[in-house]
């Protein structure tokens, strides 16, 4: 079928529009740089109003710039689900290079930015774990001083004492610590199956 020129002029800067919105979704890094781009994106009219060149297969192609009101009468006329067609190929661009944006803000292993932040996570870590070990160690001190004490002690009833109140000692100290190495009785390991081994 036969256009006049200016209804063929119409359907081509729909057809690329189209092929622009889905080059921007597909390559959304070749666009980031361009904040009036996502900017227009971001709105039905100026998105219609486009006039920006891109390539496709090396081809360059340029959209062509109308109305909202034409944009809906030819998306309408050329696609099943009309101009909701291309709303969601905006939507679609818009996400996509704001997508791109948080993901190259976000630091990673690979850059300087990422390194640091995990140097800086892995120092904090292991100033954690040094008070914990501080802690245990008092607590193993305190036990090693308790059992001399136990040792000393002829009385079965002192013993009884002594080893009640060591036990409460140890607890109290290793509560001290953050989880998971708070940990009460229940959740200490069990090495009876391994004392063969420590023999």
């Amino acid at each position: 079928m036969a256009y006049n020129s200016r209804v063929q002029k119409s359907i081509d800067g729909v057809i690329a529009l189209k092929d622009f919105l889905n080059d921007v979704s597909e390559y959304p890094g070749t666009y980031a740089d361009n904040k009036d781009l996502l900017s227009d994106l971001k709105d039905q009219r100026r998105t219609a109003s486009l006039d920006i060149e891109f390539f496709v297969d090396s081809k360059s192609r340029r959209t062509s710039p109308m109305s909202i009101n034409t944009l809906k009468k030819y998306s309408n006329e050329l696609f099943d689900s009309g101009f909701d067609f291309i709303d969601k190929l905006r939507i679609n661009a818009r996400d996509a290079i704001n997508h791109y944006l948080e993901k190259e803000k976000a630091p990673n292993k690979r850059t300087k930015a990422g390194l640091q932040k995990k140097v800086s996570e892995l120092e904090h870590l292991l100033e954690e774990h040094r008070k914990v070990n501080l802690i245990l160690l008092q607590g193993v001190a305190n036990a090693l001083q308790s059992f001399k004490n136990i040792m000393s002690t002829s009385k079965i009833e002192a013993k009884d004492k002594l080893c009640s109140d060591s036990a409460e000692r140890l607890r109290a100290i290793i509560s001290i610590n953050p989880a998971p190495y708070n940990c009460g009785d229940d959740n200490v390991v069990n090495i009876n199956p391994f004392r063969d081994h420590l023999r």
